[in-house]
């Protein structure tokens, strides 16, 4: 007679290990993901709370920054770290450019332009802002026209160079205004 494959005692070991792994997985993966959740949800809070604190240092360190730029632009305006340029005579010609006068014509155009020009160094000298936007809006002249106007007044030495998009540094003090009055009117 043949020898049984599995006799009865193999059997009953191979089915209660098997019945052993249903129960335990029946009871125990609700355990595991349970586990997993409560892991994940702890990795999500923990890395997004160390990125928001990264954004609230980033911020707090451009707020520093800007506060620190502005107290240096506030002691820029009220002590200049430089001694400030004695401006040229007033009665300085200026520079003859054919290319910006355009034709010549005389009579009424040079009249506006010197009048503009006039205009624009008693609001940049009494405001002590020069922009061309300014006197865009100001003179009631285009852009380019304010531009111009800028550079001539730079060549009378009433306005420093052009330094970007920022406005020119206004050179004559307020104090000169009336000077500056009583040579614009003997022009």
């Amino acid at each position: 007679m043949p020898a049984p494959i599995l006799d009865l005692r193999a059997t009953l070991l191979l089915v209660g290990g098997l019945a052993v792994v249903v129960v335990l997985l029946v009871f125990v993966w609700p355990l595991g993901a349970l586990a997993g959740i409560a892991l994940s949800a702890w990795a999500v809070l923990a890395i997004g709370t160390a990125l928001q604190r990264e954004a609230d240092e980033q911020l707090a360190a451009g707020r520093a920054e800007l506060a620190a730029a502005l107290a240096a632009e506030r002691r820029e305006v009220l002590q200049p770290t430089e001694a400030p340029v004695a401006p040229a005579p007033l009665v300085e010609p200026v520079r003859s450019d054919p290319v910006r006068s355009g034709p010549a014509r005389p009579g009424a155009r040079s009249a506006e332009i010197d009048r503009d020009v006039a205009r624009a160094a008693r609001l940049v000298v009494a405001t002590q802002y020069a922009s061309a936007a300014r006197l865009q809006r100001e003179l009631h002249v285009p852009y380019s026209r304010a531009r111009r106007i800028l550079d001539d007044l730079e060549q009378r030495r009433l306005v420093g160079p052009a330094a970007g998009t920022a406005p020119r540094r206004v050179l004559l003090p307020k104090e000169r205004l009336p000077e500056l009055e009583s040579v614009l009117a003997a022009d």
